[in-house]
């Protein structure tokens, strides 16, 4: 069976009845082992199974504590984009649980896959509200924990809390992560698809801040809001708005002058 599997993965051309044989026979067993999870979960993408690759996903992420397993930890976000792409229930059944429950890192990362499945955000924001309320009075806010504060962002905009979201893209530090080290995606989690959000008419407010706090303050905090200022422009653009995205693009390149950031390479869609 272990043949049959790793022929797949080598994209050797293996009869389906007994790659699924294969898969069946491993997943029977009663605990399938990481290493051997995400070598069939390799083998059933090659094939097109995608039962198979849905059951799999379910193994992998069958709760919080399998995401602390060191070879799941560096394919986390690849992990949670093709569950989010097939059963974004796997993720919601992955919030946290409790106080002293929040892993800044994972729970970035799962709403942000959250966030581009689609699911609704309001289920969302009541699974991570709490033990997020607990973590935000017991966290000093460090720059590791600056994409959190993104995609938690993302939430509470999109479920009509505006000011806690610009509370959330300040970043709460003093000393902030470099703009160029958070994964384009989060920035991305923290502008939702405009038909996400419940009140899209704070969209001008939000497109003012954003504007106002990429003309002025420090180089960190202008480049952060430049790139959500850029998704913005992205969101608008995709809901039919070309005009008012175009205007926004126009406002953040004026306002990010001196800026040493690559303003330009954001606001000509190659960031958004």
């Amino acid at each position: 069976m272990r043949l049959v599997v790793a022929a797949a993965q080598l994209g050797m051309d293996v009869p389906a009845a007994a790659l699924q044989r294969a898969f069946a026979w491993r997943l029977s067993g009663q605990r399938l082992e990481v290493a051997a999870a995400l070598e069939d979960l390799s083998a059933a993408m090659r094939s097109g199974a995608e039962d198979t690759v849905k059951r799999l996903l379910r193994v992998l992420l069958r709760d919080r504590s399998a995401l602390a397993d060191f070879r799941l930890r560096m394919r986390i976000p690849a992990l949670l984009a093709l569950a989010s792409a097939r059963d974004a229930s796997v993720l919601l059944r992955l919030a946290p649980k409790g106080p002293g429950s929040i892993d800044a890192d994972v729970d970035a990362e799962l709403l942000a896959a959250l966030v581009r499945s689609g699911t609704d955000l309001q289920a969302v924001r009541r699974a991570w509200q709490g033990p997020l309320d607990d973590w935000s009075r017991r966290n000093r806010r460090s720059m590791l924990d600056q994409t959190l504060q993104l995609a938690w962002g993302g939430i509470l905009l999109a479920t009509g809390d505006l000011d806690g979201a610009l509370v959330r893209f300040e970043g709460g530090s003093s000393v902030l992560r470099s703009p160029s080290l958070v994964a384009t995606h989060l920035y991305g989690a923290a502008i939702p698809p405009l038909t996400a959000w419940s009140d899209a008419s704070v969209l001008p407010r939000l497109a003012d801040k954003l504007v106002e706090r990429t003309a002025a303050g420090a180089e960190g905090s202008r480049g952060r809001h430049l790139r959500l200022g850029a998704v913005l422009a992205a969101r608008m653009e995709a809901a039919g708005d070309a005009a008012g995205a175009a205007s926004l693009r126009d406002r953040l390149r004026a306002a990010s002058v001196g800026l040493a950031l690559q303003p330009d390479l954001w606001l000509t869609g190659a960031g958004g």
